[in-house]
């Protein structure tokens, strides 16, 4: 019979640690003034206590490492746990939204897929919309990075979990996973700081800047408008442009590089081959757009950089109805959303 106990320990102290990730939101709305942050610190306190109480029930059961059956129960566990917790600030919040669609709208999150039930976006509490970019950051290479913590205690090396999530580390860069994690979290923290101030310098607001933030290193394309990216414009779509791609890459390269190794970047076919369709379908569409629909250069070349790319990396954000560009394209941007970035990246 297989012993859950290293399973549920593991859950649980990812299940609280959402829960901490619940204040910021909270401290949003009681900011905002408008009456929501009840429901944050409901959640909060819900989702804090459940996971220390079931890691602390399940603690005298870590002894030895995880088998192989109880790897794939974590994997899953995590999976269906952090959602469901994850759906409870969109319930009992402004939303309202029903156990399904709550459920749908934090797996999306965390799993930075991008689809939302949500409409109305830019009317909904500050607090929300925060959430929802907690989410996918976490999604994107957080929940990782916070397994990787704590499963050194359960006597699971860090590279596994680098063979678990695809991470083609050309051999062992650092030797203890806690090393990995925290080089890992720098690069990950200190992409998204450049991110938020990039669009702060380019004229975004405080909150629009550290949302956005999020879900584009996260690549995973929440909005706080029903408009998507098409709120802004111009220099910011060439900021998240560039963003979407650094996300999109191997972090396992930006780990090496901070080791003093750029060569492994310079050298990974997958990064060259990334750019290098990335640079054609972007040429392809640009020469579309001018010769067929008259879009002037600089406008194609902006708006096809982008949305290419957001496509193509799983962002998913869009700045342009671009189902109007034609049959060709939206056919050819059918099929590159399937390619997606990088593997061992966001």
């Amino acid at each position: 019979m297989i012993d859950m106990r290293p399973v549920g320990y593991v859950i649980g102290l990812l299940v609280a640690t959402l829960g901490l990730f619940m204040v910021p939101p909270l401290l949003v709305d009681l900011a905002e003034g408008r009456g929501h942050w009840p429901a944050f610190a409901e959640a909060a306190v819900l989702t804090m206590l459940v996971g220390a109480l079931v890691a602390l029930a399940c603690r005298n059961g870590v002894r030895e490492g995880l088998t192989t059956q109880q790897t794939f129960l974590l994997t899953s566990g995590v999976w269906l746990a952090l959602p469901v917790f994850g759906a409870l600030p969109l319930m009992l919040g402004a939303t309202g939204l029903g156990f399904t669609d709550a459920f749908f709208e934090a797996m999306s999150g965390l799993t930075t897929t991008g689809s939302t039930v949500l409409s109305g976006l830019d009317d909904l509490p500050k607090g929300i919309l925060l959430w929802r970019g907690i989410l996918q950051w976490l999604g994107g290479i957080g929940i990782i990075v916070v397994a990787m913590v704590f499963l050194p205690e359960l006597r699971v090396g860090g590279m596994q979990v680098f063979r678990s999530e695809a991470f083609d580390t050309m051999g062992k860069i650092l030797p203890r996973a806690t090393a990995i994690a925290r080089q890992i979290s720098v690069i990950y923290v200190g992409l998204t700081m450049a991110c938020m101030l990039t669009y702060l310098l380019l004229g975004m607001n405080a909150f629009d800047a550290t949302v956005h933030a999020f879900t584009t290193v996260a690549t995973g394309g929440f909005a706080n408008y029903d408009a998507s990216f098409g709120a802004f414009s111009g220099p910011h779509e060439y900021a998240a442009t560039l963003f979407m791609i650094l996300a999109a890459l191997p972090f396992v390269r930006y780990v090496q590089m901070l080791n003093g190794q750029s060569t492994p970047l310079l050298q990974d076919r997958q990064v060259r081959v990334f750019l290098a369709i990335l640079a054609v379908l972007v040429a392809l569409a640009t020469l579309v757009l001018v010769t067929t629909l008259g879009t002037a250069s600089e406008t194609a070349i902006r708006q096809t950089l982008f949305n290419i790319t957001s496509i193509m990396s799983g962002t998913g954000y869009a700045s342009v109805d671009y189902m109007g560009w034609g049959a060709f394209l939206v056919t050819l941007f059918f099929f590159i959303g399937l390619i997606g970035g990088c593997a061992a990246s966001t």
